[in-house]
């Protein structure tokens, strides 16, 4: 062992003699010391994300202080969303919603049945089904049939086409049948509602005064809409339907010939209608993130014009014509976001050419929420909406709201005196490629409380020739 280790010494000593003088030693490779961001700015546990640098939001001070402002609203609808989290814990815990779906569906996730549920304050709740079949990846069938209190009841059958044209062309045919029982006429023009009736029936376009009335509404349709990506983010729409519209006495309440003279109201009884529309659209709307819904729009940009005729025969054929603009701005990183819209539709006849159903009208789920539906009606309407949205979970996503709305007899009469305007908050569940449902409440300046819950995908721009 002695003997082994002179051995070793001895080399390395002569191995040092022999290189040469002016040859430096080799150099002994050490490892380069990494900064380290100053104790101020390192994260919490479990939240490093591998940055060195000082964080910074670069937000505006404008944009600071919106955001805080915005945390009262969020505040106090946090409060009332309390059973709603209590359902998503339940539904983490146990997957109730992924059973759900094992139940319905068949393997393949291409053929299945689900419930649905409906619930307006002035239709009453609609329970149904409805039945999904998927041909292709790009063709789909659907069929629906529901019934409900107030004579509600509603079956339909669709063929859906998506993607075609190396995904620029998308298509669908509808043919409906729809009976709503306590449908609401409340003349025209902008007037203030009262709760008492009239001594004899009233003149429903000169009187300064609201009152309310109803009837059964029948609807049979059929209707096919389709659009077109010319350019990136710029699309040709147009569609056409064919619809037949009955009009009954209903359950509830004054029906109209009680409160409205019929023989002002062209095409009383029932009417047939021929409508065709063709629109240009700009829409970049969509997620920032991949990671995001694809129904969760959380930036970009809206901007449609539309015009379209209509063929009755019953009264005057006119045209249609509006637009619709929305920005919507990302505030944060999260999906938090805040929308603003601006809507405007009219017609070329007088209200008293044409079926008072085919009139512009504001109130409902859709423009000027806080309002019975067609609370509004004339030959002109615009509205705008301002709406803020925040997720509360991964498919759960809260928003608060105010719309302002008017209607006019023409565009000189178009001012911004005496808007409504209606305000409440809604909750939204959505899944990766579909927005599911949506539960609102609403209110506005003249105190009604209304309550909308559709159980069911619907469109942000429901196409005018399947409107209701």
């Amino acid at each position: 062992m002695k003997h082994a280790i002179s051995i070793a010494i001895l080399l390395s000593v002569s191995s040092a003699q022999a290189q040469p003088a002016d040859e430096p030693p080799t150099p002994v490779e050490q490892e380069t010391e990494q900064p380290v961001a100053p104790i101020e700015y390192q994260p919490p546990p479990g939240e490093e994300s591998g940055r060195i640098d000082e964080p910074s939001d670069g937000d505006s001070a404008g944009r600071k202080v919106a955001r805080t402002l915005l945390y009262i609203p969020r505040g106090i609808v946090a409060l009332l969303l309390l059973p709603a989290r209590g359902a998503i814990l339940a539904n983490d815990k146990w997957a109730i919603v992924p059973t759900a779906r094992r139940w319905l569906f068949n393997d393949d996730m291409t053929i299945g049945v689900y419930p649905l549920l409906f619930f307006e304050s002035t239709q009453g709740v609609m329970l149904g089904a409805q039945f999904v079949a998927e041909l292709t990846p790009n063709d789909y069938i659907k069929l629906f049939a529901g019934a409900g209190t107030a004579s509600r009841l509603r079956t339909s059958a669709t063929y859906q086409m998506t993607n075609r044209l190396d995904g620029r062309l998308d298509s669908q045919f509808d043919v409906e049948y729809d009976v709503r029982g306590q449908s609401r006429f409340y003349g025209f023009g902008n007037a203030d509602q009262v709760d008492f009736e009239p001594v004899m029936p009233v003149d429903p376009f000169d009187e300064p005064v609201a009152f309310v009335s109803y009837y059964k509404d029948k609807l049979a349709r059929a209707s096919a809409v389709g659009n077109v990506e010319v350019l990136r983010d710029f699309y040709v729409d147009g569609g056409a339907s064919v619809a037949r519209r009955d009009r009954e006495d209903s359950s509830k309440g004054p029906p109209i010939q009680d409160v409205y003279m019929p023989s002002s109201l062209i095409a009383f009884d029932h009417y047939n209608a021929l409508y065709t529309e063709g629109q240009l659209r700009y829409d970049s709307r969509g997620p920032t993130s991949q990671w995001q819904p694809q129904m969760l729009w959380s930036a970009g940009t809206l901007a449609a014009v539309y015009g379209g005729i209509t063929a009755l025969d019953t009264g005057r054929n006119f045209f249609r014509y509006g637009f619709d603009l929305q920005q919507i701005f990302p505030i944060g990183g999260n999906p938090r976001v805040l929308s603003a819209r601006v809507h405007g539709e009219a017609i070329t006849a007088e209200n008293n050419e044409v079926p008072f159903n085919e009139v512009p009208s504001l109130g409902g789920r859709q423009w000027l929420r806080g309002y019975a539906t067609d609370r509004f009606r004339d030959k002109i309407a615009l509205a705008g909406s301002l709406e803020y949205q925040w997720d509360l979970a991964r498919w759960l996503y809260a928003s608060v709201y105010a719309d302002v709305g008017h209607v006019y007899p023409a565009w000189d009469d178009v001012t911004l005196a005496g808007m409504r305007c209606g305000y409440g908050f809604s909750l939204e569940v959505q899944t990766h490629t579909s927005l599911v449902g949506r539960l609102s409440v609403s209110s506005s300046i003249d105190g009604d409380v209304w309550f909308n819950l559709y159980l069911d995908p619907v469109s942000a721009i429901e196409p005018r020739v399947r409107r209701r």
